[in-house]
């Protein structure tokens, strides 16, 4: 890619360039690079959700529990507007389910689906 500049704006990319003893390319690159805004992207989230997902399907009944208490004592102090009813509402049916089967993938589908 190449950019039409003005001249002025060019001795100012030169000047500062020398000031701090980079190719003028590669404080153009920075510049452009601090002031335009990031690409988003949701791979991270998405990697982060599957680590989650892998932890829980080693988690223990005890483990499962406890993060289920944990989400109980967040709501109870949430009572006009809970976070968790649902995932709560159904702990009982999922624990049963994961705890129940050799092998847990299955179960935590279920998890993912909602």
């Amino acid at each position: 890619m190449e950019l039409a500049l003005p001249s002025e704006l060019i001795e100012r990319l030169k000047s500062e360039a020398a000031r701090l003893g980079e190719p003028p390319d590669r404080v153009a690159e920075r510049l452009l690079d601090e002031r335009l805004p990031k690409v988003v992207s949701f791979e991270a989230g998405q990697l982060l959700i599957a680590r989650w997902i892998k932890e829980a399907e080693s988690m223990t009944e005890e483990e499962f529990e406890s993060n289920a208490a944990v989400l109980r004592a967040i709501d109870s102090h949430r009572p006009h507007r809970p976070l968790f009813t649902e995932i709560l509402a159904d702990a009982k049916r999922l624990v049963a389910s994961l705890f129940s089967m050799p092998g847990r993938s299955e179960s935590f589908a279920l998890l993912r689906r909602s």
